[in-house]
C-alpha cells in the first residue's frame, strides 16, 4: 500500500487489508487507485523498479551499480563504488564525488584498503572516512576536503571500530576509540581526549552542550556529563541512536522483543521519548539539515507498514510513505534543502545482484 497518512490511516489501512496489485515481466505495469481519508492516490508497480507512492514524488533518478551516501549540495553526490583490477585481484570499495548532470566521476585517492562509512560535514566541505580491511575490522580515520579530496590522517593505524565517529559540527569530529575512550578531533589537526570515564563498546557516540551520550556494550543508552555530573543511564535496549543537528532530540531504535523494535523521539532537555513507530526492523534513519524531517526505513510484518518514510519531531505533522521497498544496509540522507532524499539497496539482476543508488525530490 502506498498513501500519506497519519498514525490513524495506518492502522486503517491495515485493518482492511490494502494489497499492492501486481505486474507482467518485461516493465509493463500494474496500477491501482487507493481512496482513504478523502485522498485518491495511484499506485504503480513496476518489477523493474521501486515500488512508490508517486503522490509523495516530484521525480527519481537511478544511478546504478553506485551507493549514495551523502549530498555536497543540491547537485554533487557523495558515492562510493565497488572496483577490481584484475580478475584475480581482490574486490575493493572506494569514495567519490558525482555529478549526475554530467556524469563526471571524481574519486578520492585510494589504497589497498576499503574506504568505508564516509559522512560529510554539515556544509559539505570535508568528508570524513575510514580505511579497512574488512566490514567488521578496526579501522583507521581519514578527513579529506570535497574541493580537492587530499586527505588528512586523523587516528592512529586501525585505531578505531570501523563504524565509529562522526561530525558534530563543521569543524570537529567525536569518535570513539577501540578502548572506548572518547575523543574530540578539530580541522586544525588537534585531538583532544574528552574527561568521561572510558566505555568499552562505546557506540553512536554524539555531543550536546554539556554532555555526551553513547550506546554502551550493555545496550544502554548513557549520559556523560562533561561538567563533572557523572554518568547515568537513560535508555535501555538501544539498537541506534541518531542526534538532530542541533542536539535537542536523539531517534532512539529500541528492541522490544524478539522481532520487534521501536522508533522514538528522545528530548535531550526534557529527559522523554515520543515513539513514532514500530516494525521488526529499522534501518538507516537520518536527519534533515534543519532537523524538521526524519527519514527512516522499516521492515514490518504489518501489511502497509514496510518502505521507507519520512516523519517529523511535530506530532502534529503527518507522517509520509515514500516507498514500500525497504533500505537495509546503506545511509539514507537529506540533501542540504531538505527536498531531495538519497537512498540505495540491492536489486537483482539476472544471477548476480548489484547496487542501485535512488535519488528522489520530495513534494512538500
Amino acid at each position: 500500500m502506498y498513501t500519506i497518512f497519519s498514525k490513524k490511516a495506518v492502522l486503517a489501512a491495515a485493518a482492511v487489508g490494502l494489497l499492492l496489485s501486481g505486474c507482467a515481466p518485461g516493465g509493463t505495469e500494474g496500477r491501482e487507485v487507493i481512496r482513504l481519508a478523502g485522498k485518491s492516490i495511484t499506485v504503480i508497480e513496476n518489477q523493474n523498479e521501486l515500488v512508490v507512492n508517486k503522490a509523495a514524488l516530484i521525480s527519481l533518478e537511478r544511478y546504478e551499480d553506485r551507493i549514495g551516501l551523502g549530498w555536497v549540495d543540491e547537485d554533487i553526490l557523495l558515492m562510493a563504488k565497488s572496483e577490481q583490477s584484475s580478475l584475480n585481484a581482490l574486490i575493493r570499495q572506494r569514495i567519490l564525488l558525482f555529478r549526475p548532470g554530467s556524469g563526471k566521476e571524481d574519486y578520492f585517492p585510494g589504497s589497498v584498503y576499503n574506504q568505508v562509512e564516509a559522512e560529510l560535514s554539515p556544509d559539505g566541505s570535508a568528508v570524513f572516512y575510514k580505511e579497512s580491511e574488512g566490514v567488521n575490522a578496526s579501522a583507521t580515520g581519514y578527513v579529506a576536503r570535497t574541493s580537492d579530496r587530499s586527505p588528512v590522517r586523523v587516528t592512529e593505524e586501525n585505531a578505531m571500530p570501523v563504524k565509529e565517529g562522526r561530525w558534530i559540527d563543521n569543524g570537529h569530529l567525536l569518535y570513539a576509540g577501540l578502548d572506548g575512550s572518547l575523543y574530540l578531533w578539530d580541522v586544525e589537526g588537534h585531538t583532544r581526549k574528552l574527561p568521561v570515564p572510558a566505555a568499552t563498546g562505546a557506540q553512536s557516540v554524539m555531543l550536546t552542550d554539556n554532555a555526551v551520550f553513547y550506546i554502551g556494550g550493555d545496550s544502554r543508552l548513557y549520559e556523560a556529563r562533561l561538567d563533572g555530573g557523572g554518568v547515568s543511564a537513560v535508555a535501555e535496549h538501544v539498537q541506534t541512536a541518531v542526534p538532530s543537528p542541533d542536539g535537542s532530540r536523539i531517534a532512539l531504535v529500541r528492541a522490544g522483543g524478539p522481532g520487534r523494535s521501536s522508533l522514538s523521539f528522545y528530548s535531550v532537555k526534557a529527559g522523554k521519548e515520543r515513539q513514532v513507530a514500530v516494525g521488526t526492523a529499522f534501518h538507516s534513519s537520518c536527519w534533515s539539515a534543519d532537523g524538521s524531517r526524519f527519514a527512516y526505513s522499516v521492515a514490518s510484518d504489518h501489511a502497509g507498514q514496510s518502505g521507507l518514510f519520512i516523519s517529523s519531531p511535530d506530532p502534529a505533522v503527518e507522517t509520509v510513505q515514500l516507498s514500500a521497498d525497504v533500505f537495509p544496509g546503506y545511509p539514507i540522507a537529506f540533501s542540504p534543502s531538505g527536498r531531495q532524499l538519497l537512498a540505495s539497496k540491492v536489486m537483482a539482476e539476472g544471477n548476480r545482484n548489484k547496487t542501485v543508488a535512488y535519488r528522489m525530490t520530495i513534494k512538500k
